[in-house]
């Protein structure tokens, strides 16, 4: 008979498992990022307009504010206009689906201006 070996240790040890977040917290995180994207880009838009005289005198205050926080949410939620790129192109280029996610809200804004027009 083969000698008696011993099993080690580590096999009744159990590894501590990674907590996986919960989706109500990853959704607050992506909420706080892309608000913070907004004011950031309002308060950039701001100091530009404040630095840029020809911003001044042609664009009232009120769409200076809109479009820097247009500007600063569209560039932090780039994550859901991947995903729903990707869920039209079904494919793994992230910047295609990018591309593809900021476009379909501009066809549907510019399909309303025409029928509206």
């Amino acid at each position: 008979m083969a000698p008696n070996k011993k099993h080690p240790k580590s096999i009744s040890k159990r590894q501590p498992v990674e907590e996986i977040p919960n989706q109500q917290e990853v959704r607050r995180a992506r909420f706080v990022r892309e608000l913070l994207g907004i004011f950031l880009g309002i308060s950039l838009a701001m100091m530009i307009s404040s630095v840029v005289p020809e911003i001044r005198e042609r664009y009232s205050l009120g769409v200076v504010i809109l479009w820097g926080g247009a500007v600063g949410g569209l560039l932090t939620s780039y994550e859901r206009f991947e995903k729903a790129g990707a869920a039209l192109t079904r494919g793994d280029n992230k910047v295609l689906n990018y591309l593809i996610g900021v476009s379909l809200p501009l066809l549907i804004l510019l399909s309303l201006y025409l029928y509206t027009r």
